[in-house]
């Protein structure tokens, strides 16, 4: 890292926010006053609206969102003491848009009203100028000179307390799922292409270079975590069902950047990606559908979609939300063989209950189930360069699903707050794989169908307490403190099952009409029964010092894990060797972060946390002959940053700055033996330097050839990632300084987003650009996959004063129709033979909404 670079860039913004401060205009003045409670022509759909179609304020949303980002500004401890972090409830987020009125100029009355302000005061005006909408979120109504609008915040609960993203310590993005419709984002590569240190392969999703396995093994965990809330989707130490979320009907989406062990455990390794729903509205009937259709190159048939959701209130203490999505994806390519097999087709369901209880003023009640479920197919490519493929001889089907519940049940006091949740998640993944395409054998003369089946069931149990308001205590080290501390309880039944079938597809081509089904044989099997339970203590402290310029955050996981397997060998249909091991271990996971504020607008912020991952076994159906270890262990890392958060220009320009280095040891590596089995084992060590670094800037319309509602936004990711000691791989000795595969190490996106009204219409619209450079496909590198550069763009025009609120909008991904590779593999028979997997083409889609 260059650390005295990011000194420098520290120091110059220092001066250019001194050099702000002294030039801001007097608050008494018109253009510089802020002002409370303005209103907004009812023809104005807000950015943040409702399912209903209400109009609380100017829209002023950001279609993009992306980079309404982690490190940023402080907006002064001033605020927390008088709302302090609250415990969320179900530890969901609410959107605080910053809205301008449609006139230049505040009410004289107003102005009047308002004397000079200073810092401090203006936040605190902010804060209480703040109006619920009927989703939850709070939005403030404050102008800022001409129609100018400030950059907005998000609250997220990536602490387990509702914050500002732009108030807590560590690095986190937010987008709006709001925001992410309108785009036409449906699938994971769509909601996390625009975060440039986040990289999406096949079926692994890495952040800040965290993640070096492209395909699932069923056998270990991930790098990344999934939460629907704080429920885990997916189980600690086997691969199970990844299932994209549409982000319709979700409050958020959080990307939490570094490890996040300290509150989550051991499923957040290099990060956590959590959607946060909208939750249950009390007193409020609420009903909003969408429906899109639309055209996906190199396809077989059209892309389908379809999503409702029913909000209903019973009495004034209880009220229940369904949420339902279809959506259906034809097959991208062709079959080059004369096969009429699906190649990747697939259709997506997703459906959640909420409810929300007020038992009485103090007590309340929150309840999450959702399924998510996919019937799809695999699918391997043969060339580098397009979705046709002469590899699919047999059946590859992939299917899963995910059903996740949660209890929340919070009991506030005056000074604190006790949150009890249980979650549960049924995890279940059925897929097969022609192993013969990685080994190399021609698959017309004979196939080697290869199936996973994994099943988890995972509940856990958490007690924790929350403050209400910093504490108080005559003595000064106990006095002025937020806190967070809890007990946690979690156990996970794996079971992964894999067998490999040998099929002689010449002779069943002969014999078809005599034998339908084919001949087949079951050459190997083998089974692997994971036991893991975790039992931690977890505390969370927050201290603001030196008059209110530096915030002081502590924290620690202490937990004792355990790990039991039983594996064994099927041959011939019959059980064998069977391997029995344990383990466990005690475990501490720190972190500290220091946040240093020159002013409101600009502070400097420096943090070290920890994180683990759970270890698993192997299920190989290869394992006596080639003699695969039976098990691997858990994987740590260390994550050092430093960076800048800075606001300008009344908070309509935002810049912000990381520099941060991971230190990896222990790493779990997905190996592919000379036959094909997929399996696990822990290396040496890692070490990554990364900056990253997001621009955003409200634009001014008084500007030359500037429009009114213009915001530009930019964000580049920098990341080496290399091995700090040599070892031993399945395909050879990977020396010391060896770089990490599959992140590139240049990531940037740029975007440009436009809200206009139209008289009773409301049009918006955005273009973003994503940038990743050449990636490496494996440790030891046999392929390098070429950079790209993706544009998508959408248009959406929307009337709230008609009758259903409808909206229109038609949303491209990839209109360039870049073919962007994911992952490529040598066969094993001929090193210079692959076998491909890529992202998803060009597609285009007009969607319909409406909401009473």
């Amino acid at each position: 890292m260059k650390i005295c670079s990011l000194l420098s860039i520290i120091v110059f913004s220092f001066a250019l926010s001194a050099h702000a401060q002294n030039s801001k205009p007097d608050p008494s003045s018109q253009d510089g006053v802020e002002s409370k409670d303005v209103g907004t022509p009812a023809a104005v759909e807000p950015s943040g609206s409702t399912s209903s179609g209400q109009v609380d304020s100017l829209p002023t949303d950001d279609p993009l969102g992306f980079l309404i980002q982690d490190d940023s500004q402080e907006k002064k401890k001033q605020e927390t003491t008088t709302a302090a972090p609250q415990p969320s409830d179900q530890i969901e987020s609410a959107v605080v848009p910053t809205a301008t009125p449609e006139n230049d100029q505040a009410p004289a009355e107003t102005e009047a009203a308002l004397p000079p302000a200073s810092d401090h005061e203006k936040s605190s005006e902010a804060t209480a100028a703040a109006s619920t909408d009927n989703d939850g979120s709070d939005t403030k109504t404050i102008p800022v000179g001409h129609s100018q609008k400030r950059l907005e915040e998000i609250v997220v609960t990536a602490t387990k307390t509702e914050q500002s993203v732009r108030n807590i310590p560590v690095s986190v993005q937010a987008m709006k799922g709001e925001d992410l419709v309108q785009q036409g984002a449906t699938t994971l590569e769509d909601m996390l292409k625009n975060a440039p240190a986040v990289n999406i392969t096949e079926e692994e999703v890495s952040i800040r270079g965290v993640g070096l396995t492209a395909l699932q093994t069923g056998n270990q965990g991930h790098e990344t975590g999934f939460f629907l809330g704080e429920s885990p989707m997916s189980p600690p130490s086997t691969g199970g069902a990844n299932i994209d979320f549409d982000p319709y009907d979700l409050s958020t989406v959080e990307i939490l950047e570094g490890p996040q062990s300290t509150l989550f455990g051991g499923t957040a390794l290099g990060g956590a990606i959590r959607y946060i729903p909208n939750k249950p509205e009390l007193g409020s009937l609420h009903i909003s559908a969408r429906a899109g259709y639309g055209n996906l190159s190199n396809a077989d048939g059209r892309l389908k979609d379809i999503s409702a959701m029913m909000n209903l209130p019973f009495g004034d203490t209880f009220a229940a939300r369904a949420v339902g999505t279809i959506r259906q994806r034809p097959n991208v390519g062709k079959n080059t063989n004369g096969s009429t097999l699906n190649l990747n087709k697939s259709e997506i369901r997703q459906g959640r209950i909420l409810a929300r209880w007020m038992i009485t003023d103090d007590l309340t009640a929150d309840v999450i189930y959702s399924h998510m479920g996919k019937d799809g197919h695999l699918v391997l490519l043969d060339h580098p360069d397009s979705y046709d493929t002469g590899l699919n001889y047999t059946n590859q089907p992939d299917s899963g699903n995910a059903n996740v519940g949660s209890l929340n049940l919070t009991y506030k006091f005056d000074s604190l707050s006790i949150v009890g949740v249980v979650n549960t998640l049924k995890n279940y993944r059925d897929s097969i794989l022609d192993a013969g395409s990685i080994i190399g054998i021609p698959g017309s003369l004979v196939t080697l169908p290869a199936e996973t089946k994994a099943k988890a069931s995972v509940p856990s149990y958490e007690i924790r307490i929350v403050s209400s308001h910093p504490s108080e205590s005559p003595w000064w080290l106990f006095e002025g403190w937020d806190y967070i501390a809890g007990l946690y309880y979690m156990k996970a039944d794996q079971n992964t099952l894999n067998t490999l079938d040998v099929r002689a597809e010449v002779a069943n081509s002969l014999l078809s009409s005599i034998l339908p089904g084919g001949l087949g044989l079951q050459a190997s099997g083998s089974a692997a029964l994971v036991d893991v339970s975790e039992k931690a203590l977890y505390v969370n402290l927050n201290r603001a010092l030196f008059d209110q310029k530096l915030d002081f955050n502590v924290g620690a996981r202490f937990a004792k894990t355990t790990l039991r397997s039983d594996e064994y060998q099927i041959l011939a249909g019959l059980k064998n060797q069977e391997v029995i091991s344990s383990g466990d271990g005690h475990r501490i996971n720190p972190k500290v972060a220091l946040t240093w504020h020159f002013t409101d607008s600009l502070n400097v912020r420096a943090s070290m946390s920890e994180g683990f991952r759970f270890g698993g076994a192997n299920s190989s159906v290869t394992m006596q002959v080639e003699n695969i270890p039976a098990t691997f262990h858990s994987d740590s890392l260390k994550n050092y940053e430093v960076g800048l958060r800075s606001d300008w220009l009344d908070d309509t320009l935002r810049f912000d700055v990381t520099a941060y280095q991971i230190d990896w040891t222990d790493l779990q590596v997905t190996q592919i033996s000379p036959l094909a089995s997929n399996y696990t084992s822990n290396i040496g060590a890692a070490k990554i330097d990364g900056l990253e670094a997001q621009l955003a800037w409200s634009v001014p319309d008084d500007l030359p050839f500037v429009p009114e509602g213009l915001t530009l936004m930019s964000g580049v990711s920098l990341i080496n990632g290399r091995t700090t000691e040599s070892f031993s791989s399945a395909n050879g000795q990977v020396p010391a300084g060896t770089r990490l595969p599959l992140s590139a190490r240049t990531s940037a996106t740029f975007g440009i987003s436009w809200v206009h009204p139209l008289k009773e219409w409301l049009l918006s619209s955005n273009v973003q650009a994503s940038y990743a450079g050449k990636r490496t496909n494996e440790l030891i590198v046999t392929h390098t996959m070429s950079p790209y550069t993706v544009v998508d763009a959408s248009l959406r025009l929307a009337n709230p004063t008609w009758p259903g609120s409808p909206a229109i909008s038609i949303s491209g991904v990839n209109l360039t129709n870049q073919f962007i590779l994911n992952f490529a593999n040598p066969t094993t028979v001929n090193p210079q033979q692959f076998t491909y997997t890529a992202q998803g083409p060009r597609a285009v889609k007009l969607s319909f909404e409406c909401s009473f």
